[in-house]
């Protein structure tokens, strides 16, 4: 009898361990459905949504208690080119690392969210000053400015962090925290700001002034303006240095440190860039029968660089225009030459074989070394200004700016001096090796019509 019971309880058991089972899945599976959709897919960090979640629980809780809460949001610096040039899976590999550094700032009571291509976001709950967060922040610097390695490549990488402190609404408080950022590029990268009701209004002039630059072409509003490059020896002009302004309508001469960051991330760059080169080259021909064989620098961004089309349409201006190729500099920042990629590096070849010349500009403010300068083909290396400033008084200066100078020669590229601003600094930079300069000594960036009467008047220093 026994074993017959028993044996009819096995399907009942059984039944009980499928319907277990089945539950103890959808359970499992409600879980894992729930997790994805409050965490990031990639990195296992919160998202946006769990983000603002806990935003307004911990404003709440702050709230009761006269506290604040703090919000940093981080965007990465320059992560564009690692996407280009190393491909989306090593991007996907330098976000989670990005992540896990991010997480290993943070307090345990603290949220670090990822909200979409390269953006995060950290949640630091009862902030009592600015001063916690703002360490915060440069803890959070610090942990990305370290080297990461990437599928056995080195990939420096930066972040600019934007701050707000508050009891605001989560989407008034995520949004001062972005502008914050925005700051935070804007005076440089690899930096943080915290926000100030200033820059609702910043922003507001910054979206107008985007407005205006997409209609500003059309109006023939893009003017160059010319600083002639010399030798320092006979204050003779060797060439020009082509730089763009804006004549706005109701601002007056706007220089380019204020559009040109909004044309490349509009991406108008590029039709900005063009327009550049095949003015500068018609001007510096126009002049040739009057003035001699000048030649002409004209600077590229980094945005210009990535672009597949680059050489063929340097070819195609030089072509039309005249100018032969040898002529041309075309100069790169320091900052650039951090970001260049394998197929940038073939570009800059491709031009050489052009017969263009190359120059890396404001040499030393940035990650200058000794393996970019041998690994790309450049002609001319400008010394940022901060290095001439002094020559003449300080003898420290002066050896900086030798070994400078030294260093140059030594891998057969000239030099030229920037910022040159006395007959006593242009004295001292020849003693030492330095052949050709450019600065306020010898003429300021002036209208086309006004450099070619310094020109015309034998390009005298003052």
């Amino acid at each position: 009898m026994a074993e017959a019971r028993a044996d009819r309880r096995a399907p009942a058991r059984l039944a009980f361990a499928e319907h277990a089972g089945l539950a103890l899945n959808d359970a499992k599976a409600a879980e894992e459905t729930a997790h994805q959709a409050f965490h990031d897919p990639l990195t296992g960090l919160a998202n946006r949504a769990l983000f603002v979640d806990r935003l307004a629980q911990a404003r709440t809780r702050a709230s009761a208690v006269g506290d604040s809460v703090g919000v940093l949001f981080a965007d990465l610096d320059g992560f564009k080119t690692v996407n280009d040039s190393l491909g989306h899976a090593a991007g996907d590999q330098l976000l989670i690392i990005v992540g896990q550094r991010l997480a290993s700032v943070v307090g345990p009571t603290d949220t670090v969210a990822r909200f979409g291509g390269d953006e995060f976001a950290i949640l630091v709950e009862d902030v009592r000053q600015p001063i916690e967060i703002a360490r915060m922040a440069r803890l959070a610097l610090d942990s990305l400015e370290r080297v990461v390695d990437v599928d056995g490549r080195e990939v420096f990488i930066t972040a600019s962090i934007g701050i707000a402190v508050g009891l605001d609404e989560p989407e008034d408080l995520l949004r001062n925290a972005d502008l914050a950022m925005y700051e935070a590029k804007g005076q440089g990268k690899g930096r943080y700001e915290i926000f100030q009701s200033h820059m609702h209004e910043a922003l507001s002039q910054r979206l107008e002034l985007e407005l205006d630059l997409k209609r500003a072409a059309d109006r023939d509003q893009f003017v160059l303006h010319f600083q002639p490059i010399v030798e320092m020896e006979t204050s003779t002009a060797i060439g020009v240095e082509a730089l763009i302004r804006w004549m706005h309508p109701t601002q007056g001469l706007i220089l380019p440190d204020r559009f040109i960051p909004i044309a490349e991330e509009s991406g108008q760059i590029h039709a900005l860039g063009r327009w550049v080169l095949w003015e500068a080259c018609q001007r510096v021909v126009e002049w040739e029968n009057t003035y001699g064989r000048l030649g002409l620098n004209v600077n590229i961004s980094g945005a210009q660089l990535r672009q597949a089309s680059l050489v063929r349409e340097v070819a195609e201006i030089l072509e039309a225009t005249g100018l032969e190729p040898d002529r041309l500099t075309l100069e790169i920042t320091e900052s650039v030459l951090m970001e260049v990629s394998s197929s940038n590096t073939e570009r800059l070849e491709a031009l050489k074989k052009l017969g263009v010349q190359l120059a890396v500009d404001d040499f030393g403010t940035g990650y200058s070394s000794l393996q970019y300068l041998k690994r790309f083909p450049f002609d001319w290396l400008k010394i940022a200004k901060p290095f001439v400033d002094g020559v003449e008084a300080s003898d420290s200066q002066a050896r900086i700016a030798r070994a400078i100078i030294d260093l140059a020669h030594g891998l057969e590229i000239e030099v030229i001096a920037e910022g040159v601003e006395s007959r006593s600094q242009a004295a001292v930079l020849g003693e030492i090796g330095c052949l050709n300069g450019q600065g306020f000594h010898y003429s300021p960036p002036l209208p086309a019509e006004e450099i070619a009467a310094y020109l015309a008047a034998g390009s005298p220093a003052r």
